[in-house]
């Protein structure tokens, strides 16, 4: 078609060449046309046949990933994981991202799972939007960004993510990166709660214990951690145990809040390991036990607690002395909400 209009250029035809030239060039694009559009079928079944084949290879490699990693063969898992990423599997980029965040078969590399999240992401995979708010919450591969952190979680809890509906209201209760609506956390975490998450029975309690956003009850504090706590939730059996050494919505039970404590400290819970320190250096309702609460304390110090190494000061004070605190002494960790971590 060009070189028809060069021509017409070239020798400046009269006005019947042009409309002749301008019609054979009409002519020539609409049989041109008829031909594209006929290769154009062919190469596009081509490029269809070419990218169903990808796609089949990438859920193979998937699949042998997947087999590798739960059979612990980690480098084996992350060689295969990367096969089907690089041919743009969304789920593959995920799980390569999260070998990268966690370390397994490699080192870990928060820039390398956070650029995999991004693809994944990008392709639609709601667990990578996900991840990508725990990475700008906790400033995992870059700087902590509550606001961008926020915005991962909405999309995530859009797609009916419920770890990201419970963390989006964790923020909405505490006023990370959106202001601060307690009616919308509560809203959040009884979404999450219908979808499972044991975190938000979690965090719905402590609403209901403090009156934020619905009607304070510490029966109904207590019903919601107790659902929690059954679960494993370890912050929930700290909460909970708070409740019943105290009386609140629950009969007092030093018992049973002693063994909750337990519970939740076995699995590294500061707070209850702070609560059941503060009880074994007082002797409230045990025999006292500065070694042991000085190990508690220790221990949640070490996690970053700093009422822990307040009280640890105090208890390497106190070593060898035959009394306990007084009450004026004996620092507690009151109930708190819990986010969902990778």
């Amino acid at each position: 078609m060009r070189w028809l209009f060069k021509e017409k250029e070239v020798f400046m035809a009269p006005i019947r060449k042009i409309i002749s030239v301008l019609s054979l060039a009409l002519c020539f694009s609409s049989g041109f046309s008829a031909g594209w559009d006929k290769n154009r079928s062919t190469g596009e079944s081509v490029k269809s046949d070419k990218e169903e084949r990808r796609a089949s290879e990438a859920e193979t490699n998937l699949d042998l990933a997947r087999d590798a990693y739960y059979g612990k063969d980690y480098s084996s898992a992350i060689k295969y994981f990367k096969k089907s990423a690089k041919s743009g599997n969304p789920d593959a980029q995920y799980e390569l991202g999260c070998m990268y965040f966690l370390g397994l078969g490699t080192s870990v590399n928060y820039a390398t799972a956070q650029s995999w999240f991004k693809k994944a992401s990008a392709n639609g995979n709601s667990q990578a939007r996900f991840s990508l708010g725990i990475m700008a919450e906790y400033g995992l591969g870059c700087r902590t960004d509550f606001s961008q952190a926020a915005a991962w979680y909405e999309l995530a809890s859009e797609d009916g993510i419920y770890e990201a509906e419970n963390n989006l209201g964790v923020f909405y209760l505490l006023g990370n990166g959106v202001p601060q609506d307690f009616s919308k956390a509560a809203l959040l975490f009884q979404s999450a709660v219908s979808h499972g998450s044991s975190e938000a029975s979690c965090n719905l309690g402590y609403m209901y214990e403090t009156g934020r956003g619905v009607p304070q009850s510490y029966v109904e504090a207590a019903s919601w951690y107790e659902r929690s706590a059954s679960d494993g939730n370890a912050q929930a059996q700290c909460n909970l145990a708070v409740l019943y050494e105290n009386g609140l919505g629950v009969p007092v039970d030093f018992n049973r809040a002693l063994d909750l404590y337990q519970k939740s400290a076995s699995q590294g819970n500061p707070m209850a390991l702070v609560n059941l320190g503060a009880i074994y250096a007082s002797g409230k309702f045990v025999q006292t036990d500065l070694s042991y609460a000085g190990q508690c304390f220790e221990k949640a110090s070490s996690l970053g607690d700093s009422l822990a190494s307040s009280n640890l000061s105090v208890v390497r004070g106190r070593a060898g002395s035959s009394g306990g605190y007084s009450s004026a002494c004996v620092w507690y960790r009151s109930g708190s909400p819990c986010s969902v971590k990778l």
